[in-house]
């Protein structure tokens, strides 16, 4: 199906696909491509899987400086969109390489208390 397409978008998620089957001495030149590829495209949460996928495996590979860069940006990247559950597997990936990093407080709705929905200064009433 991704070869049908002829897209950047569909040559990066077949390498990332074939990425994640390779031999180890493949992989990485498919994970490289599936982020140049998918890096061209709009479409951020595959180009933010493609970091995640390749950051785990540099990590499983004990390159922990390559998959911090990785897994930070995958973080990043999952975090900007509200892909909470991508974001905590980054996070948890990114424990393992040692780096600690929080997940950014988010203002949700349902987490303000009354007295802050009424608040001038707040928007959710808007």
């Amino acid at each position: 199906m991704t070869r049908a397409s002829d897209t950047d978008w569909g040559a990066g998620i077949r390498a990332r696909s074939q990425a994640l089957l390779s031999a180890d001495d493949e992989a990485e030149a498919l994970y490289r491509e599936a982020i140049e590829r998918l890096g061209r495209t709009r479409v951020r949460p595959q180009l933010a899987r493609a970091h995640l996928v390749y950051g785990e495996w540099l990590r499983r590979g004990n390159r922990r400086a390559d998959a911090r860069r990785e897994l930070l940006q995958a973080f990043e990247m999952f975090a900007d969109m509200g892909m909470e559950a991508f974001s905590r597997r980054a996070q948890r990936e990114l424990a393992a390489t040692g780096e600690k990093v929080r997940m950014p407080a988010v203002e949700r709705l349902h987490d303000l208390t009354n007295q802050e929905r009424r608040s001038p200064g707040s928007h959710a009433t808007d």
